[in-house]
């Protein structure tokens, strides 16, 4: 017995049992966390705007009322063949490097900006407000600066001189 504690191949198969159940803990297998999918009346509604041409909520909650409890069930079904298909698809990474998912979110993403614009510009008397609301953004800190003029009267006798009077003037 006291050998086999001494055994390296013993110390090696430990180790690496060790090493896989940390990794196992810290990183689970991927694929949906528990393989359970929810079925909420709020998931419910979301797969009925989504397969409905007029996605507005209200009508979608409404639609999902008026259904009868087989066609309930069939709802549900649909939805969780589409949930399991959707997280097999992100497993097997099939979202990267797709055009045609590239697209779509780019699209997507252009009708929320769309949908959250500002309809119209902002009028003159809008951005004057605004701008005297938040003038000390704006404002410039005072600075110093130094200009070096050089007056030769070798070069330019009697003017150089009126001219640097002139400057000392103002």
């Amino acid at each position: 017995m006291n050998g086999l504690l001494k055994e390296p191949l013993l110390h090696f198969l430990a180790a690496g049992a060790l090493v896989f159940g940390v990794n196992a803990m810290v990183d689970p297998p991927s694929g949906g966390g528990s393989g359970v999918v929810v079925v909420e009346e709020s998931r419910l509604v979301r797969f009925l705007q989504y397969l409905s041409p007029n996605p507005a909520k209200e009508l979608a909650l409404a639609r999902l009322e008026a259904l009868s409890p087989a066609q309930r069930q069939q709802l549900i079904e649909a939805y969780v063949r589409e949930e399991v298909l959707h997280r097999e698809a992100l497993a097997l990474g099939l979202e990267a490097n797709d055009q045609a998912i590239r697209r779509r979110l780019v699209q997507r993403m252009r009708f929320l900006l769309e949908a959250s614009a500002v309809d119209g510009a902002a009028s003159e008397r809008q951005l004057r407000a605004h701008f005297l609301g938040r003038q000390a953004d704006y404002a410039v800190p005072p600075a110093i600066t130094f200009t070096h003029i050089f007056f030769s009267n070798k070069k330019h006798g009697d003017s150089g001189a009126k001219q640097k009077a002139a400057l000392l003037q103002r």
